[in-house]
């Protein structure tokens, strides 16, 4: 009866030496990849330009300094997103439009350090680069203008039109510390998969 219980406590006791081995494998697996799998949600919600949904979900991240990188590259690409709609509103043949890059600045106009300023290159078809400045508003995106080159001694200021390009390449050029960039191809993809449908991000 001795042995059987010595036995049995044995048993127990290799039982519980390996639940308390699985824990920390799991607990492992959950530290090291758990932020692996949060940001391949976020990036499905991204993709997919559906930014309500990916901020709801921001809200259920136990990780805080994960959350917070998490916002900050929502709110960077919803921005972008919908900067790049405004400049394809502003062009006769949006549909040529290829986003070649986009910086984005702190709006020094605004006070509150969430609204940007977006610099984009692109091109029209196989033309040369063009660049677009604009800039969030409480109301939505402002386009300040375009220029092509931000060569300030390339334009001809005796020409109305080119003296307002220099004025814009002025502009662009003041701008010297980004607060971030974006995946363009994904912004891309999340403009073409949510078609005329913009799903406006409150910052607040």
């Amino acid at each position: 009866m001795y042995e059987l219980k010595s036995k049995m406590i044995s048993v127990i006791q290799k039982i519980f030496a390996v639940l308390v081995i699985l824990t920390f494998i799991i607990c492992g697996f959950l530290v090291l990849m758990g932020p692996r799998i949060t940001r391949s949600k976020m990036e499905k919600y991204l993709e997919q330009g559906d930014y309500y949904q990916a901020l709801m979900f921001l809200n259920t991240v136990k990780d805080s300094e994960l959350e917070k990188e998490l916002r900050k590259e929502l709110a960077l690409e919803s921005g972008t997103q919908a900067a790049i709609r405004t400049l394809k509103d502003n062009l006769q043949n949006p549909n040529e439009i290829k986003v070649i890059d986009v910086k984005i600045f702190d709006n020094e106009y605004e006070e509150d350090e969430e609204y940007m300023t977006y610099v984009i290159e692109f091109s029209l078809g196989n033309s040369s680069s063009y660049y677009a400045l604009l800039y969030d508003d409480p109301k939505g995106n402002v386009m300040i203008g375009i220029c092509r080159s931000l060569d300030e001694g390339a334009y001809d200021t005796s020409n109305e039109n080119e003296g307002m390009e220099q004025t814009i390449a002025k502009l662009i050029n003041s701008y010297d510390q980004e607060i971030g960039s974006v995946n363009i191809e994904r912004v891309e993809k999340a403009i073409k998969n949510m078609d005329k449908r913009l799903i406006p991000l409150n910052k607040q």
